[in-house]
């Protein structure tokens, strides 16, 4: 979490919010709690952390989906699937609506966020 809004008289909050989501895949390709971030993404998110510094906006990071992943529809579309296998059968599409959750949480958040 990165919070560079000035501070404001009165409390108040607003401003602009980033959100970012950086979640491990079920693969492991990193995120696991030995291996270390790719360099790729070490440097997205400290160019995103300079820019939030620079211009005075606030960042949230998502680095863990909301659970549960699996909704009962896909649940009941994977039959006889192992819940595992009907995880990484959804994982994408639900790691994209992570976003759009995560979007809803802030934008009715009291910090007024814009």
């Amino acid at each position: 979490v990165v919070d560079a809004r000035p501070s404001r008289e009165g409390g108040g909050g607003g401003g602009m919010l980033v959100l970012q989501e950086v979640l491990a895949d079920r693969h492991g390709e990193w995120g696991r709690e030995k291996a270390k971030r790719p360099a790729w993404l070490r440097a997205i998110l400290a160019t995103n952390r300079a820019h939030l510094r620079k211009f005075g906006h606030a960042m949230v990071l998502r680095w863990k989906p909301t659970e549960p992943q699996l909704k009962p529809w896909q649940i009941q579309n994977c039959g006889s699937k192992s819940k595992d296998q009907c995880d990484r059968e959804n994982e994408r599409e639900n790691f994209n609506w992570e976003k759009h959750l995560q979007m809803m949480e802030y934008l009715e958040s009291p910090e007024q966020f814009s």
